[in-house]
């Protein structure tokens, strides 16, 4: 039983990304110190979220990211907020023009393509700040309508994949 419930673990782990580098003491992913990519939004991870670990999410800066980081700060997991980040940049930044600076960077949707922005992100604008489990920093988090589709509706976007 202990073999199964072990391989279980793994398997479950394998959708992580550089499962086989972590230290589970001190964690390192490339761009993020002390941290696990996983392998999408939907992968299932309450094996990590019920056993009292200090966890935050760092979701894209997408639809799927945005419905995510809500649910998970409702829940009271620590979230990025990206629009807390983009307004500290603008802040920053001092532009002529803030609203087209504002709009030019929010079309960074991942951590990767903000690196290659902002090399050593993490280090430079001290992304530990733009974290927050406070339900009211949702302010932060776009609100996303979920698309109820018909049948044909779905068929037809399945058909042209």
């Amino acid at each position: 039983m202990f073999r199964i419930l072990l391989a279980l673990f793994f398997i479950k782990l394998s959708f992580a990304q550089q499962i086989d580098k972590v230290d589970f003491i001190k964690c390192d992913a490339l761009l993020f110190p002390n941290a696990i990519g996983l392998a999408g939004v939907n992968t299932d991870i309450k094996f990590l979220e019920d056993n009292n670990l200090d966890i935050q999410f760092f979701y894209d800066n997408d639809n799927a990211g945005y419905i995510k980081t809500e649910e998970k700060i409702k829940k009271g997991f620590s979230c990025f907020l990206w629009n807390k980040m983009f307004e500290y940049v603008v802040d920053m930044k001092n532009s002529s023009d803030p609203y087209f600076h504002r709009y030019k960077i929010s079309k960074i949707i991942d951590l990767t393509k903000l690196n290659k922005v902002i090399p050593e992100v993490y280090k430079k604008l001290g992304l530990q700040k733009f974290f927050s489990i406070d339900n009211k920093d949702l302010k932060y988090v776009p609100k996303v309508k979920k698309r109820k589709w018909t049948k044909e509706e779905w068929e037809k976007f399945q058909k042209n994949k």
